[in-house]
């Protein structure tokens, strides 16, 4: 893996509890840790694997390898991953070779007909 190639940061979140203004538990997606990876396009059987359900905003992503994001995927933890201000669900996590040195990530976009602030439009 080239390390120049890792030039997007990504946010891993998951699901904790906060205390609301009345004392109740509230469920929010909390992040947890950040890594730079790099941004892959998915192509060949991946491409049309998507274009066949319709997932448009399927993104894949390559990480170094990373004990606490391993463990948790091991032990079941529900993961979400935040690019660019929008959040993603985790669709796979695999260890590349097997020998513990790249995490490849798919992952679909969780609101994908929510756009943020810098793509709306301006009022009329």
């Amino acid at each position: 893996m080239n390390p120049g190639r890792l030039d997007q940061r990504i946010a891993f979140t998951e699901t904790g509890y906060e205390e609301d203004d009345d004392g109740f538990g509230v469920e929010k997606e909390v992040e947890f840790t950040k890594a730079w990876a790099e941004l892959k396009t998915l192509r060949d059987r991946s491409f049309y694997a998507a274009a066949q359900t319709n997932n448009e905003d399927n993104l894949q992503f390559l990480i170094r390898y990373r004990k606490d994001i391993a463990r948790r995927d091991e032990q079941g933890t529900r993961m979400g991953l935040r690019w660019r201000n929008r959040d993603y669900e985790i669709v796979s996590l695999t260890d590349d070779d097997g020998k513990k040195k790249i995490i490849t990530i798919v992952v679909k976009a969780v609101n994908a007909s929510i756009q943020s602030e810098e793509e709306q439009p301006d009022e009329i």
